[in-house]
């Protein structure tokens, strides 16, 4: 048997193994009816809580300034709510509102401060849409302001009127994708490495404790058997991924055809070559966190007492690295650094193309020195499995690792049960 074809016939293994449509179906299935049906409940109850914050007026503070008491006017006799989430009302002169603070009945009450301006009385502690309530009155007082000071009206509205920039571009630059691409990138390749590095974390500690890989590595190279689980795996993942974002998709149209519009979608990365790039570097990345825990897998001898399982958190660590790029300067020397780093440069890579221009060098060199670590990887964890299946009780230590490399690729390329076994 040749070395594709076992890894064509293992890849297909490993893939069946874990591909279950209706698994897929059903996440697809939970996905669309958990958007459509658990975000409206959501924001049900957090809407009915919002918008029972009831604020009663004192009369007095007519009085307090003129500018203000047409802003207190407004907002208690408006015939339109100027705000959902508040519901004003003038407390009555002969009942006392902060008794009804105390019992519940009102959220707060506003009047007139002693030194001047308004006061807010609440039973207990600062609330959280203080500030909310704050841009109101400010919204109300700012074109009253502009008009004691002779402002007309029809002037207002201008003058309130932020400032549009018209950007021009003297050179061609990225197309950004903005926070939605990056995040996308990096959670994407979070989600993938994680699933598929614990199923290969779990999959080949379980086989070797039962001794099973012992069995299958004495037909085909331990290369072999591992080139095809990765492939496999990688299959798995992407399948698992699409699952979600079909789910995903399908939940944003349905819940558009219930309310009559469909979503708008995120802005999304357009140019062919970030794109590319961006596949190219995400499937290296794959492959090479995939490499390195199939050979962390074969020295473990028991995963319920190994220590060597709190690896798997490190892709994790490394990849987040990407989401500095959505807060941090993406062209300071240290991403820059990261974006060439093999264990970083899947996520920091594309975060750099979508938010900055890079020079092709640095592409291509992050790219060289990713598809370079895979393919050292890859022969390193077939050397460290061709010696590490056979050993039971004591784990190696990173000494005796190095020594399994140090022998060269003989060890990944004949069968494993040309090495004698070791025990301890």
């Amino acid at each position: 048997m040749t070395h594709w074809r076992a890894v064509t016939l293992i890849a297909r293994w490993e893939f069946l193994r874990f591909f279950k449509v209706r698994e897929l179906l059903l996440t697809i299935l939970f996905i669309v009816l958990g958007y459509t049906l658990g975000v409206p409940l959501f924001q049900a109850l957090v809407g009915d809580r919002a918008g029972s914050v009831s604020v009663a007026v004192d009369a007095s503070a007519i009085g307090a300034d003129e500018l203000l008491r047409g802003a207190l006017r407004l907002l208690v006799e408006s015939p339109e709510p100027l705000h959902p989430r508040f519901a004003f009302e003038w407390a009555a002169a002969a009942e006392q509102p902060e008794a009804r603070l105390l019992a519940g009945d009102l959220d707060a009450l506003l009047r007139a401060a002693p030194a001047g301006g308004l006061e807010l009385v609440v039973s207990d502690g600062v609330p959280g849409w203080l500030q909310e309530l704050e841009e109101l009155l400010g919204t109300l007082v700012v074109p009253l302001r502009l008009a004691a000071e002779g402002v007309p009206a029809e002037r207002v509205a201008a003058v309130l009127e932020s400032v549009a920039l018209e950007v021009t571009a003297l050179e061609a630059g990225p197309q950004r994708g903005g926070l939605a691409t990056t995040t996308l990138v990096v959670v994407a390749l979070l989600m993938a490495v994680f699933t598929g590095t614990g199923v290969l974390f779990t999959v080949i500690t379980g086989e070797k404790t039962q001794r099973v890989t012992e069995a299958i590595v004495s037909a085909v190279s331990p290369q072999a058997w591992i080139d095809g689980k990765i492939l496999g795996t990688t299959l798995f993942v992407v399948a698992y991924l699409v699952s979600y974002a079909t789910g995903i998709v399908l939940a944003m149209v349905v819940r558009g055809l219930f309310a009559g519009e469909l979503p708008a979608l995120p802005s999304l990365v357009t140019d062919p070559v970030v794109l590319l790039v961006t596949l190219v570097a995400a499937t290296l990345g794959f492959g090479l966190w995939f490499t390195v825990f199939a050979a962390i897998a074969a020295t473990v001898s028991d995963p319920t007492t190994s220590s060597r399982g709190q690896f798997i958190f490190l892709p994790g660590l490394a990849l987040a690295v990407g989401f500095l790029g959505n807060a941090g300067n993406v062209d300071g020397a240290l991403f820059r650094f990261f974006a060439l780093l093999p264990f970083t440069s899947p996520s920091a890579l594309p975060v750099r193309m979508m938010t900055t221009s890079v020079a092709a060098w640095e592409v291509l060199a992050a790219l060289a020195l990713l598809a370079g670590s895979v393919l050292l990887a890859r022969r390193i964890a077939a050397q460290v499995f061709a010696l590490g299946i056979h050993m039971t009780g004591k784990e190696p230590s990173l000494a005796e690792v190095w020594r399994w490399v140090r022998r060269g690729g003989a060890a990944a390329r004949a069968p494993a049960d040309a090495f004698p076994r070791r025990v301890g």
